[in-house]
């Protein structure tokens, strides 16, 4: 984050509190749930859609890439070691709350939480037709560790989706 340039340990660390404590006074209130009620799920679904799975290992190549073509990757500087937990006491100012609170607040509620919500809601609205359904085996055969056996495609006999 740029805006956290020039901020102390503790005042960065005194904004993530803040964020963290917006994230939940808005999930636990309710403002989420009904702000999300404006949202088509097709549209906050689609915020997933564009190499979900590989996002992450691609802004870190991506990342890695650029620091090295502009030589800021000092590798040979770097000594293995294990990590020791340190005390920070938070301090609160308000070039972090704006600079960094708030918009890691926006963007956490809009690229982390609206696509999860809309994946949650996307199966719940599909639970009357169910993609995958559990089975149990009679009681004689149930597992002892869970009682679970498999996850079936709907259709699929269990014995068929065993092999």
């Amino acid at each position: 984050m740029t805006s956290a340039v020039g901020l102390t340990i503790e005042e960065a660390t005194g904004a993530f509190i803040v964020s963290a404590a917006l994230i939940t006074l808005v999930g636990f209130s309710g403002w989420f749930e009904r702000a999300m009620d404006r949202i088509p799920v097709a549209i906050a679904s689609g915020m997933r859609r564009l190499a979900p799975r590989y996002g992450v290992i691609a802004a870190l190549a991506v990342g890695v890439a650029m620091a090295a073509g502009q030589g800021l990757l000092r590798v040979d500087e770097t000594r293995p070691a294990l990590a020791a937990p340190v005390w920070v006491t938070p301090r609160f100012s308000a070039g972090a709350l704006i600079g960094v609170a708030l918009p890691l607040f926006i963007v956490t509620m809009a690229s982390q939480n609206v696509p999860g919500v809309a994946v949650i809601r996307g199966e719940r609205e599909g639970a009357a037709n169910p993609r995958y359904v559990v089975s149990t085996p009679p009681t004689r055969a149930r597992s002892r560790s869970s009682g679970w056996t498999a996850t079936t495609r709907r259709g699929r006999s269990a014995r068929r989706a065993r092999r």
